[in-house]
């Protein structure tokens, strides 16, 4: 079992690896840079990650909780099932976007595909199971046409929505991120046009 002082120690170094890959990039930041900061020798470090792609290889992309944030009264204003699915989607645009930034996702990114993981690929099941009831709502209501079932809709829309973060964190997009997968989504579910909204409405 491990002491608050070891998982104490593991965090710094994690904060450190991402403060410093912030400030210098993923290919400039090296392992005694990591240890300099956190004031630690390498052999410590070396106790709690094999590498420096084992800090972003397993890095926690924890999606935002659909309750008890800041988002919730927006969800709870929306006029419709549509709205409310773009404001949690919009949220994890800002989590990717705004919270970790391009740096520590290319970093993940770097780390992931070096061990052939996706970092940030599956959505939680307690997610999905959250999101799900919106969609199956949609669709009862006539506002996504698609018939095909809530949970396969979503996975597919999370597979654009990750490849979407993919070419923004490469600069490969060459649009707005939010109006991408807006679209994108809204393609994917064929969602009614009347329904159609402008997203400055949630910026």
């Amino acid at each position: 079992m491990k002491t608050k002082r070891a998982n104490d120690t593991k965090q710094a170094i994690l904060d450190a690896a991402v403060k410093l890959v912030e400030e210098k990039g993923y290919a400039e930041t090296s392992i005694l840079d990591i240890c300099k900061e956190c004031g630690i020798t390498k052999p410590t470090f070396y106790y709690y990650y094999k590498s420096k792609e084992d800090i972003f290889e397993n890095f926690d992309f924890h999606y935002l909780p659909l309750s008890g944030y800041s988002a919730t009264p927006q969800i709870l204003r929306a006029e419709n099932a549509w709205q409310q699915l773009w404001i949690m989607s919009k949220n994890a645009v800002d989590q990717f976007t705004l919270v970790y930034g391009k740096p520590v996702l290319l970093a993940a990114m770097a780390a992931g595909i070096c061990k052939g993981k996706n970092p940030f690929m599956s959505v939680p099941d307690d997610v999905m199971d959250t999101i799900v009831p919106f969609v199956e709502r949609a669709q009862r209501e006539g506002i996504i046409r698609s018939r095909k079932g809530a949970r396969e809709l979503m996975e597919r829309s999370n597979l654009v929505f990750v490849g979407t973060i993919y070419m923004w964190v490469t600069n490969e997009l060459k649009g707005d991120i939010y109006q991408e997968i807006y679209d994108s989504m809204r393609i994917i579910l064929d969602i009614d046009p009347k329904y159609d909204f402008p997203i400055e409405m949630y910026k």
